[in-house]
């Protein structure tokens, strides 16, 4: 008896291959990515942030998955989003917070010049305690060193700068931060954390 022998031929054409591409969910934060608060009792109450899932064409209000703000504590905390979308791809965003013991009249903003190369810098007034400085480095003649930086007054006397982003690459804040005020003459002092900057700590002194 003969036996009977077929063979399948592998043929792929018409077949289709779909391939997904990964897409990460959209996360906003309501409000300002920096905010400050005065010291009390209680609980800080922030903002929020809306998710968007641009797979499933749904926006959501999120909840923090972290929220670290002491009111008693005068210091910079963060509080944590995260967004998931439906192919469990996940987006986080941070919010810088700043709890402030100083007075909300309190008002340092102005025109400094770094000591000894007399750069001109500019400090800003956001909110009670929250300023944001235009060079933070007080770096003469150089365009890439001009971008925005905040700058927290927990108290009267200190400065606070956590890590922000950095065009240089990482992060950049202070550390050792220090305002001296006599009468009507305010020096600031403090070492730039971050790639792009030396270790020397910088002086700056209120010039108008």
């Amino acid at each position: 008896m003969g036996a009977l022998l077929t063979a399948c031929k592998d043929d792929t054409a018409g077949v289709t291959t779909r391939i997904v591409t990964p897409s990460f969910p959209g996360l906003v934060l309501n409000g300002q990515p920096v905010v400050s608060t005065a010291v009390g009792a209680g609980a800080f109450t922030d903002p929020g942030a809306t998710g968007y899932d641009s797979v499933a064409n749904t926006s959501f209000p999120l909840q923090p998955v972290e929220n670290d703000v002491n009111l008693t504590a005068p210091g910079f905390y963060s509080v944590q989003y995260e967004a998931k979308n439906v192919y469990g791809y996940r987006t986080n965003a941070s919010r810088l917070v700043l709890v402030s013991a100083v007075p909300a009249t309190d008002d340092i903003s102005g025109t400094y010049e770094r000591v000894p190369n007399r750069q001109p810098v500019t400090l800003t007034k956001v909110s009670t305690g929250l300023y944001v400085i235009d060079n933070i480095g007080g770096v003469p003649d150089s365009p890439e060193y001009l971008f925005p930086v905040y700058l927290g007054l927990p108290t009267e006397t200190t400065l606070e700068a956590p890590p922000q982003p950095n065009p240089f690459g990482g992060g950049v804040g202070i550390s050792g931060g220090q305002i001296v005020r006599q009468g009507s003459t305010i020096t600031f002092s403090y070492i730039v954390e971050g790639n792009g900057f030396g270790t020397a700590r910088r002086t700056f002194v209120k010039v108008n």
